[in-house]
């Protein structure tokens, strides 16, 4: 085997690893907030200004995702086709999710 057919597959095998550390530098974190944030709720649910608060941060989570989501189709939806397929794809989720959504 050459060297530089070696040298790359030293470096791919170095380049997954350093990916999936920075996966882990990203999800980690996220896990421990939720977590704590958990735990909080739990011992926290019976004041109603706590109440109060968790719900302001669900509104902050979904504004949050909304973003991301917005940031990551304009950087992967680049063909005019692509948009409309996520377009009636958002239309029939939410479609769905009406008509078969159960209230229990």
């Amino acid at each position: 085997m050459p060297a530089t057919r070696r040298l790359t597959s030293v470096i791919d095998c170095a380049g997954g690893a350093v990916q999936q550390s920075a996966m882990a530098g990203f999800i980690l974190p996220s896990m421990l907030m939720m977590i704590v944030l958990a735990i909080l709720y739990r011992h926290l649910r019976m004041f109603p200004n706590a109440e109060r608060l968790f719900h302001g941060l669900n509104a902050a989570v979904v504004a949050v995702i909304v973003v991301a989501a917005w940031r990551i189709g304009r950087n992967t939806l680049t063909k005019p086709w692509q948009w409309y397929v996520a377009g009636l794809s958002i239309i029939a989720v939410i479609f769905f999710a009406r008509r078969f959504s159960r209230s229990y």
